[in-house]
């Protein structure tokens, strides 16, 4: 889901075009929602061609490293590649230092928050509250005597995120 708050709030900043990839063809809608331009993973390399060299800036927020040389070459001379959701163990790169060095990319890796953060985005999210449908991001409450339902229900990716509560009457 970062990458669908990433997205909408980049559109917020005004800019323009915002590719979001993704191998799950059924977040394509959601995408789109957020204002951004859907993009199937596996088909970057023909979907992107026209802008390959242009990019200005790539955000990884997936955890997915084999993307990571996509985004490298999308990325125009002086363009900058943001990490964020590879923060798992197999995360070796598969870019040399020649590629970053000869676009003269800037490489950084973001992780956790400050109290500023926390404010800004609760303030993006009031702005945004019935112009964004947040509330496509969450499916309806499973009670928390159903827990082990919540769970199944995370691992089929039925919902974007599963929301529990004790004394939830939903499902």
């Amino acid at each position: 889901m970062l990458g669908i708050y990433g997205c909408a709030l980049l559109r917020e900043r005004g800019v323009p075009d915002v590719y979001v990839t993704d191998l799950d063809t059924r977040r394509f809608d959601i995408i789109e929602r957020f204002g951004g331009k859907a993009v199937d993973a596996s088909q970057v390399d023909s979907d992107l061609d026209s802008v390959r060299g242009q990019v200005d800036a790539v955000f990884e927020v997936a955890g997915v490293k084999e993307l990571i040389p996509q985004g490298v070459s999308l990325l125009r001379p002086g363009g900058f590649y943001g990490l964020v959701g590879l923060v798992h163990p197999d995360s070796a790169l598969g870019i040399t230092a020649e590629q970053l060095i000869r676009k003269c990319i800037t490489l950084r890796g973001f992780h956790n928050y400050s109290p500023d953060h926390l404010d800004a985005a609760v303030e993006f999210l009031a702005r945004n509250v019935g112009k964004l449908p947040f509330e496509d991001l969450v499916g309806p409450p499973v009670d928390l005597t159903r827990l082990d339902e919540a769970f199944a229900s995370a691992r089929k990716r039925d919902e974007f995120r599963v929301s529990v509560c004790h004394g939830a009457t939903g499902q």
